[in-house]
């Protein structure tokens, strides 16, 4: 089984897998794929957030940017009937 996650933090995955899941990791039968959205980012100094549609506070990921992240690191085909 492979879980796909994708984060503007991949340093956080390094060392956070617990006990029960890094013995899944080590036999081989879980794998996790960290993607950097960071890397896919907008512009000249690359941005992963915008601000709400119609304003309001807080910040929100960019769909463009989540979709080059994606297409480039999963196999859509495999979850589409």
């Amino acid at each position: 089984m492979i879980i796909n996650v994708i984060t503007a933090f991949p340093n956080f995955f390094d060392n956070t897998i617990c006990s029960v899941l890094e013995r899944a990791v080590r036999d081989g039968i879980l794998k996790f794929n960290i993607i950097d959205i960071k890397k896919y980012g907008i512009g000249h100094s690359p941005r992963i957030d915008d601000t709400p549609y119609g304003g309001g506070c807080g910040m929100i990921l960019r769909a463009d940017v989540i979709e080059k992240a994606l297409k480039d690191n999963i196999n859509l085909e495999e979850y589409i009937n």
